[in-house]
C-alpha cells in the first residue's frame, strides 16, 4: 500500500512540474510574440515618420519658392496631419 501511495505522489510531483514548465514555455511564447509585435509597430511608426518628413522638407521647399501654389501646400499639409493621426492610432492601440 505505501509504495503504491509513494508512487502516486511521485507521479503527481512530476505532473505538477511538467504543468509548471508547460506555463513558463507558453510565457515566454506569449512574451516574444508580444515583443515582435511592438518591434513591427515600432518599425512602422518609424518608417511613417520617416516620409512625412520628407514631406515636410518639401513644404518648406515650397513655401520659400516665389510662385507658391497654396492648392498644393494644402494637399500636402493635409497628408502630413493625417499620417500624423495614423500614427497617433497605432501609437494609442499598441499603449492600450
Amino acid at each position: 500500500m505505501s509504495l503504491n501511495l509513494s508512487t502516486i505522489l511521485a507521479v503527481a510531483s512530476l505532473l505538477g512540474t511538467l504543468i509548471v514548465i508547460d506555463r513558463f514555455r507558453i510565457d515566454k511564447r506569449t512574451a516574444a510574440v508580444n515583443d515582435g509585435r511592438k518591434e513591427q509597430v515600432n518599425a512602422q511608426v518609424h518608417e511613417d515618420i520617416i516620409d512625412l518628413k520628407k514631406r515636410v522638407n518639401i513644404l518648406e521647399e515650397r513655401f520659400n519658392q516665389n510662385n507658391i501654389d497654396l492648392a498644393e501646400i494644402k494637399r500636402d499639409m493635409k497628408y502630413v496631419l493625417e499620417g500624423l493621426g495614423k500614427i497617433e492610432k497605432k501609437l494609442d492601440r499598441e499603449c492600450a
